[in-house]
């Protein structure tokens, strides 16, 4: 009998949204994705023994946002405009919002597509990195 376990090893990697922003992102493992999906869908019962799974976007937008958002740096009032559905701005574009649970609610909850799109292909390199790591060592060994 084999006498091991799992075991899951946070990966996080930092990308440039432009010259002053950085956005700490944390790869998001099966379970993650399996836990993000499931707090998303909704499952209706149509007939006796028919059922029908739906997933709400939205849902799973904030919900993947808030779970591979780790940090940021350098984020100020004039990227809001940039990463968020129109919004009024009430402060000057260079103050700098400090990263805490209260300002990632507020991005998570205005993000825009481009956004949300920009976070995914984050997620995606550190797999597409972490891969390429894996090949290299089991090639050298």
């Amino acid at each position: 009998m084999i006498k091991a376990k799992k075991v899951e090893i946070e990966k996080k990697a930092w990308f440039e949204w432009d010259d002053e922003l950085s956005f700490e992102i944390r790869y998001l493992t099966k379970k993650d994705m399996s836990k993000i999906r499931k707090k998303a869908t909704t499952v209706t019962i149509k007939r006796i023994g028919q059922k029908t799974e739906e997933i709400n976007d939205d849902v799973f937008a904030r919900e993947y946002l808030n779970k591979a958002i780790t940090g940021w740096k350098g984020m100020k009032y004039k990227h809001l405009i940039e990463i968020c559905e129109p919004i009024e701005i009430e402060e000057a574009p260079e103050v700098e919002i400090k990263y805490d649970d209260e300002s990632k609610a507020f991005i998570i909850e205005n993000h825009n597509l481009e956004f949300l799109n920009f976070v995914m292909q984050a997620v995606n390199t550190i797999l597409k990195i972490d891969l390429e790591q894996r090949e290299v060592l089991e090639k050298n060994s």
